[in-house]
């Protein structure tokens, strides 16, 4: 769990700064025992990054292990950074390599930057005094080959997770509700359809409810940067007197991905009305899902307006299918891997059951009317000289698959003379 929960900050932040995303993961193995380090649990530093006197952030105070030129190990108190997520230590790691330590003429880590080779930069690293412990390279090396962190290092990795958002819930209908018709309803079940989806084909869901949970919006959007995703969808119902679905997207990112989730549920059936940003006071997100989970990619997903009757009949027809027009967007075009439909899947599955059922009847001992039979064939097969040893001792103890490969053989040299 806890390389799941690095590693998509790891890659994003790495390939950004030209980091290896291995190096990065391998370091908060080793530094933070995993995660479950007193400065990794309670201040969310996995690197030991200290404050220093730029830091305008939180601090954390606890004593640490430095050492001595000659290896002896001792204690001092400092004071680090401490983190709302994983993520601002990444950012800050990813800083220093590309930066420097702020308090030299020049960059000692500009080695790091670029390198492809995971031995070479982890060599690098240690070379440039990155840490005091005399194990430290031995340390990551054998962190990257353990859990083949390289992996991650590809041009193709991704880390298949994504946060689902079923707006309102709880006391909290929704604005999109009419009468029997309640938004807090119909977008738990598009997203618990989507999360069965995303599954399906190998994504990791995390959703900030499975429930009729009423969460305000802090806690909410607090859930969606708990997730370790890099993108959120967050299912809505609209109202106030319009048609069609829409779909809005932050004033500073996504607007790609909310035209091609406008456009996935366009090509199943859904009125297209719109794809919009909206700006609050000054040149801020008015909408708090967007302006409050931080570098997560959310776009509101609006399935069309529960007051025009024409879309509350098609979200109550066709929920199921625009549940899977979405996944199936994000998968091909965020995830870049093939989607999977279901009836496919379903073939599958049915074809390898098949398979061992056939294989299973092969492997039957013959039934004792065929053991007769067979008996007679065997032995006249014998006697004119077909096969030149006598089968019918193991007849009693003979299966199906047995018995087949021996009535082939007989066909096949009979057809021959």
């Amino acid at each position: 769990m806890f390389i799941e929960s690095l590693a998509p900050f790891a890659v994003k932040h790495g390939r950004a700064h030209g980091v290896l995303p291995s190096l990065i993961i391998a370091q908060g193995i080793v530094e933070s025992g995993s995660g479950t380090s007193d400065l990794a649990v309670k201040a969310n530093n996995l690197f030991g990054i200290k404050a220093g006197s730029g830091w305008e952030g939180q601090v954390y105070t606890k004593r640490t292990t430095e050492y001595r030129a000659n290896g002896t190990p001792y204690q001092v108190p400092a004071d680090f950074r401490k983190y709302p997520s994983y993520e601002g230590c990444v950012i800050d790691l990813c800083k220093k390599y590309t930066h420097g330590t702020g308090w030299e003429p020049f960059n000692r880590y500009t080695a790091v930057i670029g390198e492809k080779s995971y031995q070479k930069v982890v060599q690098a690293v240690c070379a440039a005094g990155y840490a005091t412990d005399p194990k430290y390279l031995e340390k990551l090396i054998n962190a990257i080959e353990q859990y083949d962190l390289t992996k991650y290092d590809r041009e193709d990795s991704i880390m298949k997770v994504i946060c689902i958002d079923p707006g309102h819930g709880g006391k909290d209908p929704g604005g999109g509700s009419n009468g029997d018709f309640k938004e807090k309803d119909m977008v738990l079940k598009i997203s618990l359809e989507q999360k069965r989806h995303f599954e399906r084909n190998g994504i990791k869901v995390v959703m900030t409810r499975t429930g009729d949970e009423y969460l305000d919006s802090v806690p909410r959007s607090n859930r969606v940067k708990a997730s370790y995703a890099a993108h959120c969808i967050s299912n809505h119902i609209n109202a106030g007197g319009g048609e069609g679905a829409e779909t809005i997207h932050s004033i500073h990112a996504t607007p790609a991905i909310a035209a091609g989730i406008l456009d996935a549920l366009v090509g199943v059936g859904a009125k297209r009305r719109r794809v919009f940003s909206r700006k609050g006071t000054g040149n801020s997100d008015y909408y708090y899902m967007h302006r409050m989970t931080g570098s997560v990619s959310t776009v509101i997903v609006e399935y069309g307006f529960a007051d025009n009757a024409n879309d509350t009949k098609k979200i109550i027809d066709n929920w199921k299918t625009y549940a899977e027009a979405v996944v199936k967007y994000y998968i091909e075009h965020v995830f870049k891997q093939k989607y999977i439909p279901e009836k496919e899947e379903i073939k599958v599955a049915s074809t390898q059951t098949t398979k061992k059922k056939e294989v299973d009847e092969m492997a039957q001992s013959l039934p004792y009317t065929q053991k007769e039979d067979m008996r007679k064939l065997l032995k006249r097969a014998y006697d004119d000289k077909v096969f030149s040893v006598d089968h019918t001792s193991k007849v009693d103890t003979m299966t199906r698959g047995e018995a087949t490969d021996l009535l082939i053989s007989y066909v096949a040299r009979n057809n021959s003379e």
